[in-house]
């Protein structure tokens, strides 16, 4: 005798449904295709995000109800004869992603292999350096990974790693991350979470970061992560930054999405703000999604959640603190020789009355700007001659001393003298950027926070009051609120937040960054400090020590 399976309740539920509609026969629905954008070509799988239309109401929730997917009316479109609600079903079912206040068990980040095989003792404001400052001061062990392009041989990178991280408690493995291309945003790419298997990581189909080009270069890298065990590859693009998880303050079970909008263009467009929360929603098995979109590049640079207590520090828009603009200037003043650049000399000058004059101040870094293209930043007068004698030792025959091989030769020859080149021609590369950021900052002291983002930065601090956050303001220096700029200025709260250490970039300004540190530490928690790292060459890339990071829970 044959035993048929006995129908679940789900299917009882379902039938039911069906059958208490007009006519009794099972509801017709239409699956029609979200149309893909002409820009960012295979942004999201075939077929995954469709738009289900129905006679009615009712014939999509029984369809929802059956699929295990959340329902919610207020989505609905409604048109003549049909209703439609957008449709999506999870990469995987049952994945939810991880909460912030989650204990970290591990750290990804991304580094160039001359740079690694370069960093000494000193932090010179780049990702390698801000990285291993910040694992030095975590004591627990975490299992890091260092995404490389590796183009010099085994030996050479084991020898970098001993020497940069010695009786590290770290578990320290160099992943091959298989394009010879940096990419420094790990976070962009990784979201770490529980499915059915475990333990798993999610990352996003395509990369893009804003350029259509950027897909295709970097799709070697994200095909290798995801054949690690534990990896899945979402149906969707998106950028992690712009996607935080963390507890409802008021019911820790649930779980809300703090999103932007970064990725909407890549799938989202013809959807609505809410349409296009939901469906990320789904995707990371959130019960909640809040926008904070319109405030920063990605979230990560508005907003920073420390969970367990409750707390977020959320960037806050500073402009008309001169102090600020004299700290970048004398900053900027610092890296040149003597005699400093005039023009330099008659900003701060303009800058220097308590009351300053600002239509001077605005003439004067005019004139900066357009003198900068010419100035030199201050270098070590023997370097050109230590290499020099260093070339003639290590390329003897006049070999290719910048080959793999002959970076190698160098290094073994005289190592403090390479690792001076190596960042000596790593300033050089980011000279421009560094001393228009300087001046981007004096600049953004000297307009006003337009009316629109201090009035939402306010909506989005009582929202979020609202949910039971406490939160603290701290400054952010930015500098594309009035026009387009390279990068975005600072925010202190794209920071990594390990345990009880909060770990915050900091750019130079001297006393004027110190004081803002002292009184945002002042506010934590018993057990909560802050420690400060040298991150300026992270932050003028356009980001933060967040950002560095893919963090696994």
């Amino acid at each position: 005798m044959i035993r048929r399976a006995q129908p679940t309740l789900r299917c009882f539920l379902v039938a039911a449904v069906l059958a208490a509609m007009p006519g009794g026969t099972a509801a017709e629905v239409v699956y029609e295709p979200v149309p893909a954008s002409a820009r960012w070509t295979d942004a999201v799988a075939p077929g995954a995000l469709r738009l289900a239309c129905a006679r009615d109401e009712s014939e999509l929730r029984a369809l929802f109800a059956g699929e295990g997917l959340p329902f919610r009316p207020e989505l609905l479109r409604r048109q003549p004869a049909r209703v439609c609600h957008v449709f999506y079903r999870p990469t995987l079912p049952g994945f939810r992603a991880s909460p912030d206040d989650e204990p970290l068990t591990g750290i990804d980040f991304d580094t160039d292999p001359v740079l690694y095989l370069a960093a000494g003792s000193r932090n010179y404001g780049e990702p390698v350096g801000a990285m291993k400052e910040i694992l030095q001061r975590i004591p627990r062990p975490l299992a890091v990974s260092i995404l490389i392009h590796r183009v010099h041989d085994a030996a050479a990178y084991e020898s970098a790693t001993r020497r940069l991280f010695g009786s590290t408690p770290h578990r320290i493995a160099l992943p091959d991350r298989g394009i010879d291309r940096t990419f420094w945003w790990v976070q962009d790419w990784v979201k770490a979470g529980l499915g059915g298997a475990g333990p798993t990581i999610l990352v996003p189909r395509r990369v893009f970061e804003g350029k259509p080009e950027n897909a295709e270069a970097l799709v070697p890298m994200l095909d290798r992560f995801a054949r690690r065990e534990g990896v899945g590859r979402s149906r969707l693009s998106w950028e992690g930054g712009d996607l935080l998880v963390t507890r409802d303050p008021r019911e820790p079970r649930r779980r809300v999405l703090f999103h932007g909008t970064s990725a909407k263009p890549y799938w989202g467009e013809t959807l609505t703000p809410d349409e296009y929360a939901y469906v990320l929603g789904v995707e990371l098995g959130t019960d909640r999604e809040v926008d904070l979109s319109g405030l920063a590049p990605h979230v990560d640079y508005f907003a920073s959640f420390v969970p367990r207590a409750r707390l977020v520090l959320v960037a806050v828009p500073v402009a008309g603190d001169l102090d600020v603009a004299r700290a970048a200037v004398d900053a900027l003043r610092s890296r040149f020789a003597e005699p400093k650049p005039e023009a330099l000399l008659q900003l701060r000058d303009a800058l220097a009355s308590p009351k300053a004059d600002l239509d001077r101040a605005r003439a004067a870094l005019l004139r900066a700007r357009g003198d900068s293209p010419h100035w030199q930043l201050a270098v070590d007068p023997t370097l050109p001659e230590r290499m020099r004698s260093l070339v003639a030792r290590a390329c003897p025959a006049g070999g290719d001393c910048l080959s793999p091989a002959g970076q190698l030769r160098m290094m073994e020859a005289d190592r403090d003298t390479f690792e001076s080149w190596v960042h000596a021609t790593q300033s050089a590369r980011d000279e421009p950027a560094v001393i228009t950021a300087h001046l981007d900052l004096v600049e953004g002291q000297l307009e006003p926070v337009p009316e629109p983002v201090r009035r939402r930065v306010l909506e989005k601090i009582t929202e979020l009051e609202a949910m039971g956050f406490r939160v603290v303001r701290v400054p952010a220096f930015r500098v594309d609120l009035n026009g387009p700029r390279s990068w975005s200025g600072i925010s202190y709260v794209n920071d990594l937040v390990v345990d009880q250490q909060i770990f915050v970039p900091r750019f130079g300004l001297g006393e004027v960054e110190e004081r803002i540190f002292r009184d945002v530490g002042a506010q934590l928690p018993a057990g909560y400090s802050i420690v400060t790292i040298d991150a300026q060459r992270v932050l003028i890339r356009n980001g933060g020590l967040h950002c560095l990071a893919g963090l696994i829970r």
